[in-house]
């Protein structure tokens, strides 16, 4: 037993000098001694070990970083390269739709003249045949009259018999009353026909306003599909972003440092095969230096912990931020306010600068904490909370500009309608020009009516008497043929006039065409009934007008108003 315990002092004495520790020992410390020493090689040996397993790794890293740096390039310009021809495909589907768009108003707008068109030729292919028909009618009765005349005083011409036609007082006077009438109701007529037509017009005009109402609220919607396909987009460089690069492959694109691995570190700190203390207290001191370095890198790494803790809590902080300034944004959209999105982008701006500003700063203490010798857990935890930074702070930029690009359309739209409103109000005063113009005319012809009748009435005066029984008889059936001409051709225009008006219902009358010479009276009473009744049309006419006016000019302003609102 001595033997055996000497031998193992003797070889224990050798290994404890090639280590040189030098100090004494007892025999009772001598197994404790041994267990330690094997436990000391052990490590060593297992450190060298795990050091050269490193540095193999570290190796075998830097060949595979360098042989995936050309796939990188690679992949990040066929991402620019997608996102160049999906940027192309969003412009010439906005090209495509405005000109749809552009094509659809045209045929609308031809559709419509030629509806227009071909109601006119019709109605005025009507009207000439009526009035050949009547003309030829007159025509006929002119010639049967003058061979009448002619039949039964050959030596007379028609002036002669013209002047015989005021040979008794009362049928002169009823004859003047009768062209007075007819020429006031003739006067009433085209008033009508003029108010019927400017009724027409103004149909055209709010149906052209109706028109253009109409396009409008297709440009509406399809600048909505515009933001939906941007949104889309927006969604989609997301969506490739949030995969993106590795953590350490950013870090170095933007430091561009190498960083020492961790085991290289520990392993230096640690290697004591080439220390050799000349005494025990040396021995202790290195201890008590271990202990020290230990404790201050159990605060250092406290110390990152919290400042990591602080960073994800500024992170989630400004991540809610940035869903506010998301809604807010949204809500400029909607609203269109320049002056607000200018407001809302440029504290945008001033937030996505202070994120870089953090981001430079948690870069400097990634890097510090590093050489510094931080663990790996909290060197990754650290460098994946400055790249999810990164990558919203680019997301930002790239919503801000998305975000200009849509003020400016919106600005140019703006504008667009400002031009139109000023358009249209322009037409507004032409219109209310022409209505003016009409009144003037009208009371024109009103002054235009009294002087003919003050004519006729100096006429009659000047007149010569005088004439044969034979003539009275001739003129009173011309009279007479007369009167049931005039009363067929009001009946025609009173009918027309309701046939288009259709708001007062009124009584026709069925009087026969041939009727005896003492039915005159009545001839005459349904004439001014016709004129009575042809006046209280034009006066609904003129009524219908200035309703119609009154319409156009509230749907104007209406549609200012609109214009005003989508412009705040």
């Amino acid at each position: 037993m001595g033997y055996e315990t000497e031998s193992i002092y003797k070889s224990l004495r050798s290994t404890l000098d090639e280590l040189g520790y030098h100090q004494a020992l007892s025999f009772d410390s001598l197994y404790l001694v041994k267990a330690l020493v094997a436990d000391l090689i052990q490590t060593t040996q297992s450190l060298k070990h795990y050091k050269e397993l490193s540095q193999k790794t570290l190796s075998k890293c830097n060949e595979l970083e360098v042989g995936l740096q050309p796939y990188k390039e690679d992949n990040a310009r066929l991402v620019q390269e997608c996102n160049r021809l999906h940027k192309k495909l969003i412009a010439q589907k906005d090209n495509h739709e405005d000109a749809q768009k552009e094509l659809k108003f045209k045929l609308r707008q031809s559709e419509s003249e030629k509806e227009s068109l071909e109601f006119n030729t019709g109605e005025l292919t009507a009207r000439l045949a009526d009035v050949e028909k009547e003309c030829l009618k007159k025509n006929q009765r002119i010639h049967e009259l003058q061979n009448v005349i002619l039949k039964r005083h050959p030596h007379r011409n028609l002036t002669s018999s013209k002047s015989t036609w005021g040979g008794k007082g009362d049928s002169a006077v009823t004859f003047e009353s009768k062209l007075k009438a007819s020429t006031s109701l003739d006067s009433t007529v085209h008033l009508l026909k003029q108010a019927d037509s400017n009724t027409k017009a103004l149909r055209g005009e709010v149906k052209e306003l109706q028109q253009r109402l109409d396009n409008k609220e297709y440009v509406i919607d399809n600048l909505q599909t515009k933001l939906n396909t941007r949104n889309t987009e927006i969604t989609r460089l997301t969506s490739l972003l949030e995969g993106g690069r590795p953590v350490a492959a950013v870090i170095q694109d933007h430091t561009g440092d190498t960083v020492t691995h961790p085991t290289c570190i520990q392993s230096q700190m640690f290697c004591t095969c080439n220390d050799k203390p000349a005494a025990a207290q040396a021995q202790g001191c290195r201890f008590t230096c271990l202990e020290q370095r230990n404790s201050q890198l159990e605060k250092k790494l406290k110390e990152c912990l919290r400042r990591q803790h602080d960073a994800m809590q500024h992170a989630l902080r400004l991540s809610d931020k940035n869903k506010m300034l998301e809604v807010r944004l949204k809500s400029v959209e909607q609203s269109k306010d320049s002056e607000k999105a200018s407001k809302d982008m440029t504290e945008l701006q001033n937030k996505i600068s202070s994120l870089t500003k953090l981001i430079e700063d948690l870069r400097k203490e990634n890097q510090n904490q590093q050489n510094q010798g931080r663990y790996t857990g909290t060197k990754t935890k650290t460098s994946f909370t400055t790249s999810k930074s990164e990558r919203e702070s680019v997301q930002l930029r790239e919503k801000v500009e998305d975000y200009k690009i849509l003020e400016k359309d919106l600005m140019s739209e703006i504008d667009r309608l400002e031009r139109e409103n000023s358009l249209q109000k322009t037409y507004i005063t032409e219109l209310e020009y022409k209505l003016l113009q009409c009144l003037n005319s009208k009371e024109d012809l009103e002054r235009a009516v009294k002087v003919k009748d003050a004519l006729r009435r100096d006429a009659k005066e000047q007149g010569g008497g005088g004439g044969t029984v034979t003539c009275t008889t001739c003129d009173t059936e011309h009279r007479f043929e007369g009167l049931i001409k005039e009363r067929d051709h009001y009946q025609k225009e009173y009918a027309f006039i309701v046939d288009k008006l259709t708001a007062i219902p009124l009584r026709t009358h069925t009087v026969s065409r041939e009727l005896p010479l003492n039915n005159l009276s009545n001839l005459i009473l349904e004439r001014d009934e016709y004129q009575r009744q042809s006046e209280s049309l034009q006066h609904v006419s003129d009524n219908r007008s200035d309703t119609v006016h009154c319409e156009l000019k509230r749907r104007l302003s209406d549609q200012g108003q609109e214009i005003s609102n989508l412009k705040h």
